[in-house]
């Protein structure tokens, strides 16, 4: 009989495991829950991470997970795939995902409006929209001020100058409405952070908001069952138990990992969630606004510091496992304008004196930790956390939105010099309104010449308006999204990538999908899971291997090019580097120890280095095109 993986009596053999990384799309991610159930019969997840709606996906795929090995051990017997499938069906229902989404009451008319303009409505029917967008935000501004123009034209010259007047005095209460309309809208979003739905339900609403509804889901999946409780937290994931007679892997290995990526637009960053270094603090009435209650009591109660400043108390945010596992996601699905971003604190010391530089940083050598490759590790933002005795500070907000601003489809998640599994990835394809629709809208490279086409993006336009939006649309998506393009075309990532193209009707912005699109997406997201199995690891095994004797050979080169003889005016430091001499004198310095055996390894590398400058032949030959570069890189 095939092993598929699966739980067989009391142990497991050959068991399969997999990483799982998915992108952002709003209502697109309806994909995911059935892709994750398909995978989910041959594998066992490992790490799981996304961003944006990806982020929810992911934190509901950890959560049913932790259900699924928690029942393999007695546990619980709810949860799992099981509970997913019962998750996926719900969101497969017309006006589900709507009725997440709950604005505020003085932003209802806003939210109206970006609900039937995300709806891809006809070409008429956007003008329509747009111009009586200022009816739609402000209709008191309208009316008084086409009253007050009719008015008058009825003094000046009767019926007959009401008549004459009535389309300019239309276009002109139209446009003084449109600007109150968008005045008072941004006024109520600023003071309602920022976002129309703020997750928590709403007055009047029998369905629960997006954040309350995203509580329960995660806590039924990791079966805690179905009442309220106290939340899931990431630290749960990384202690879930193993499958009986399942390896528990290397010594503190995890079981499960959950990673999502949010925006911190005030540092202009992107973060990974959970924050393992820096404090950062919150205001309960804050999160209250968010999270439910349960949540809240959580996050406060985990990072038992408290910041009194300014009449206000400040709580430390929960860092590393003690995250609630629905404020990663929330935090990473923060679209702007729709939903509420979150606000959170870092104490921002002020200089000591007038003349102090702000831009001078105390060296901060690194820990005993070692990186897998040369990266400037901890260069985010990551708030304060030891207050000079006495000194003055205020409290900074820090703005964090979704995730996917900054990395929308983040495949770098999980990724190591050679894998021990495959990290899979599923990528939402948007193809031009105009391109033929395709015949396979899933589909898998399964040959090392596919899947490198790069994507395009139609510019030209009908009308000049729709030309110069393509055209700005198409700036602000390549700022976003080139890292993400370029990296999941080159060879080694482009096979483990799974693409399902998105029809225009379907997920993005609609968010009251009729029947049809809502259980298209449904079907492609099992295809894009059972398409998974032609997935070839040993193929994919071989092409990293190939690309990472090519990047070694290439980068150890020119080490030895450029440290072959010592350059003008360092000198002294390229004596000290070779003979291994310390120094405590010097920034960053060695031990004696350390110094001695950087310099045997050095030399080591550079005698070796040698042989292989002399060596006719070349690992290059061969080796997957483009060759990638081991370079200095921030990592988030």
């Amino acid at each position: 009989m095939e092993d598929t993986g699966q739980p067989s009596g009391s142990t497991l053999t050959q068991l399969r495991y997999c990483d799982l990384v998915m992108k952002g799309g709003i209502t697109s991610g309806l994909v995911y829950p059935r892709a994750v159930i398909e995978i989910g019969k041959r594998y066992r997840f490992r790490n799981i991470g996304g961003t944006s709606a990806g982020a929810i996906a992911a934190a509901f795929s950890a959560a049913a997970a932790l259900g699924e090995r928690r029942m393999a051990v007695g546990e619980c017997v709810g949860g799992g795939f099981a509970r997913l499938s019962k998750t996926a069906t719900h969101l497969s229902t017309r006006g589900s995902i709507f009725e997440l989404f709950q604005p505020t009451a003085s932003l209802k008319s806003a939210y109206g409006l970006l609900v039937a303009l995300s709806a891809k409505p006809s070409r008429p029917m956007k003008w329509w929209l747009i111009g009586s967008a200022g009816i739609r935000l402000a209709p008191l501004s309208f009316i008084v001020v086409l009253a007050s123009l009719g008015g008058l034209a009825y003094l000046l010259a009767g019926w007959w100058g009401v008549a004459a007047t009535a389309l300019p005095s239309l276009a002109c209460a139209a446009t003084i409405a449109l600007y109150r309309g968008v005045s008072s809208t941004a006024s109520r979003l600023r003071s309602n952070l920022l976002g129309m739905c703020p997750g928590r339900t709403q007055r009047g609403r029998k369905q629960p908001g997006l954040s309350d509804w995203m509580h329960s889901e995660i806590r039924a999946l990791a079966g805690r069952g179905e009442e309220d409780g106290p939340p899931v937290l990431v630290e749960d994931l990384w202690n879930a138990p193993w499958y009986p007679g399942e390896a528990h892997g290397r010594p503190g290995e995890r079981t499960l990992t959950l990673e999502v990526i949010t925006t911190d637009v005030s540092h202009s960053e992107p973060r990974t969630l959970p924050f393992t270094k820096g404090t950062l603090w919150f205001l309960r009435a804050d999160m209250e606004k968010l999270f439910p209650d349960q949540v809240v009591e959580a996050m406060v109660k985990s990072g038992a510091d408290t910041l009194p400043h300014g009449g206000l108390t400040y709580h430390r945010f929960p860092s590393d496992g003690s995250l609630p596992v629905v404020v990663a996601a929330r935090m990473s699905l923060s679209f702007p304008a729709l939903i509420c971003a979150v606000r959170l604190y870092e104490q921002h010391f002020m200089p000591k004196s007038a003349d102090a530089d702000p831009r001078r940083v105390e060296d901060e050598p690194a820990g005993d930790s070692a990186p897998l490759s040369e990266t400037p590790d901890g260069l985010t933002t990551g708030g304060s956390t030891n207050a000079p005795e006495g000194a003055n500070y205020e409290m900074r907000p820090c703005w964090f939105t979704d995730g996917g601003v900054s990395s929308n489809f983040p495949l770098h998640m999980f990724d190591a010099p050679m894998p021990r599994w495959p990290t899979f990835a599923i990528d939402l394809v948007y193809p031009p309104e105009d391109a033929p629709k395709s015949a396979t809208p899933v589909f898998l490279p399964t040959g090392n010449d596919q899947g490198w086409r790069p994507r395009y993006n139609t510019i030209d336009k009908e009308g000049g308006l729709e030309t110069m939006g393509a055209f700005l649309f198409g700036i602000i998506g390549t700022m976003q999204n080139w890292r993400d393009l370029l990296q999941g075309r080159a060879p080694g990532h482009r096979d483990r990538i799974v693409q399902v193209e998105v029809a225009a009707n379907e997920g993005g912005m609609n968010l009251n999908m009729g029947d049809d699109p809502l259980r298209t997406l449904a079907e492609k997201g099992e295809l894009a899971g059972k398409t998974l199995e032609q997935f070839d690891f040993e193929n994919h095994f071989w092409v990293r291997y190939r690309n990472l004797q090519s990047s070694i050979e290439r980068y150890g080169l020119a080490m030895h090019r450029s440290l072959e003889v010592a350059p003008p005016g360092a000198e002294a430091a390229y004596d000290r580097a070779r003979s291994g001499t310390a120094s405590r004198k010097k920034p960053y310095p060695l031990t004696v120890a350390q110094a001695k055996e950087a310099s045997r390894r050095l030399n080591k590398l550079l005698e070796e280095m040698e042989l292989w400058e002399d060596w006719d032949d070349s690992l290059a030959k061969g080796a997957p095109n483009p060759p990638p570069s081991l370079r200095i890189s921030p990592t988030f």
